[in-house]
């Protein structure tokens, strides 16, 4: 299954082609288009031609997966940053305490990160100005927040 942050169409119709990541580089893969399936706005299993292995399938269980424009819809472009994954740590500057990432929420005109910091949920906006770093192999994001926003949560 692939969790996105981006509106996925509501059609039942599957791309024929996904790129995955791959040591730095794109690698085309075909689906099987009429097994793969969206579960709901940011859901969706998809199924590999020529791996049926699920020991194989778990190799791309952290690569990134690129579809098609015509499929997704985007719903915030951060500048060349990657995608932030669901439960990524959160380390903000000048703070001692580690959130975890919950979700990017979707508020017209002003896209959110919802963060979980010691069970308080904190709103901030997706500004790339606040990500300092994205490491993915860590599952870290680091942010620098002015205090002025976080005093507001």
């Amino acid at each position: 299954m692939i969790e996105t942050f981006q509106s996925l169409p509501d059609e039942e119709s599957m791309p024929e082609w996904v790129f995955i990541e791959i040591e730095g580089g794109l690698v085309p893969y075909r689906l099987k288009s009429d097994e793969c399936f969206v579960r709901d706005k940011q859901h969706l299993v998809i199924f590999i031609d020529g791996i049926e292995d699920p020991e194989k399938g778990n190799e791309f269980l952290h690569s990134p997966v690129y579809f098609p424009e015509s499929f997704v819809k985007p719903s915030i472009q951060l500048g060349n940053l990657p995608m932030i994954g669901k439960g990524f740590n959160v380390v903000m500057e000048g703070r001692n305490e580690v959130g975890k990432f919950i979700e990017m929420m979707e508020i017209p005109g002003n896209p959110v990160l919802s963060i979980d910091v010691n069970g308080k949920e904190i709103l901030v906006p997706a500004n790339k100005e606040f990500i300092l770093k994205i490491d993915n192999d860590l599952q870290t994001v680091y942010l620098r927040i002015p205090d002025e926003l976080l005093d507001l949560n």
